[in-house]
């Protein structure tokens, strides 16, 4: 009895200490919050309860995402998920529409809409720039359910006519958080800011 006291108060303490079994604090993220204002190109399913054919909760959205379907108009991870993770945040950050308790202190996401993606194409190192790789319909998303998707998408710039792929979204991450050159963010890059 006395070793299960034992264990449980050293788990109590380690808790209230935030330590793992190592002794060691676990990563904070390099800032409070993270909240995000935009558009559908950082979505993470704040449109999945509107009426509204602008919504990405369906297959084959969310194909390499490690939850499946949330409502992200890509693949996998948009930019904004990949940023959070950059900045040290042990999940990523939750759409306003479900969003609750504490989950909003860590910050939030407030996209709504579609917009156009416009990017520089020069260096990517993306083979195919011109289709998404997902079969798209008059709107412009992937057609719903549909199987016949790129097998290659690290070589696709678009997912559907207008979104990027996860791994143009990693890219534009990496770049924003710790510039390659001057033209990446101005007037500093997040890792720097995050520093302030």
């Amino acid at each position: 009895m006395k070793i299960w006291l034992s264990v449980f108060a050293l788990l109590v303490v380690s808790k209230i200490f935030q330590v793992d079994v190592h002794g060691v604090a676990p990563p904070q993220p390099q800032v409070p919050c993270y909240f995000i204002f935009g558009d559908s190109l950082a979505d993470n399913g704040n449109n999945n309860l509107l009426p509204t054919e602008a919504r990405a909760n369906y297959p084959p959205y969310g194909i390499d995402y490690p939850h499946g379907l949330t409502g992200r108009f890509t693949n996998g991870r948009t930019t904004v998920d990949i940023i959070a993770e950059l900045l040290g945040f042990d999940k990523h950050i939750p759409p306003f529409t479900t969003a609750n308790g504490s989950d909003i202190l860590q910050g939030g996401e407030y996209h709504l809409g579609q917009q156009a993606f416009a990017m520089k194409l020069g260096a990517t190192g993306f083979k195919i720039w011109d289709v998404g790789c997902c079969q798209a319909g008059e709107n412009g998303q992937c057609i719903p359910k549909q199987n016949t998707i790129c097998k290659e998408r690290n070589e696709y710039l678009f997912w559907d006519s207008f979104h990027p792929t996860e791994a143009v979204n990693k890219m534009t991450a990496m770049r924003s958080y710790s510039t390659a050159d001057e033209y990446d963010a101005y007037p500093m890059d997040i890792k720097s800011l995050a520093k302030l």
